[in-house]
């Protein structure tokens, strides 16, 4: 299985969420997962090594708020990964994120988000 997780964060630090991402690559790579994490800007070097060092890919989609290409950068990342399943994590679930991962093929889509709500 390839796992694709989409994380909206911008990590300078060592905390409980970093090591939740980290654990996450952890277990899915015991279960022969291939994984990719894209974050919102560069990792720094000591947490890129980590995930490095496990044989999780890195990289940096930049920040949403240049909408086109944001989604041109996820757009490529989905078609040369091909995951069967993509972790949203800090993005809005109520935006065109899922509906461009489910027009890129990808069946499994699981998102964490503090910012939506239903009225």
């Amino acid at each position: 299985m390839n796992l694709l997780i989409v994380s909206n964060i911008i990590t300078k630090k060592r905390g409980a969420f970093e090591e939740f991402l980290y654990h996450l690559a952890v277990k899915g790579k015991r279960k022969g997962w291939k994984i990719c994490c894209a974050f919102a800007a560069p990792l720094p070097d000591w947490l890129s090594k980590r995930y490095q060092d496990l044989g999780v890919e890195v990289v940096s989609l930049g920040r949403c708020r240049y909408r086109p290409f944001f989604f041109m950068r996820l757009a490529a990342l989905v078609l040369r990964f091909r995951p069967d399943c993509v972790h949203i994590i800090f993005y809005s679930f109520y935006s065109l994120i899922p509906w461009l991962l489910k027009i890129l093929g990808v069946k499994k889509i699981f998102a964490h988000d503090q910012s939506s709500s239903m009225p």
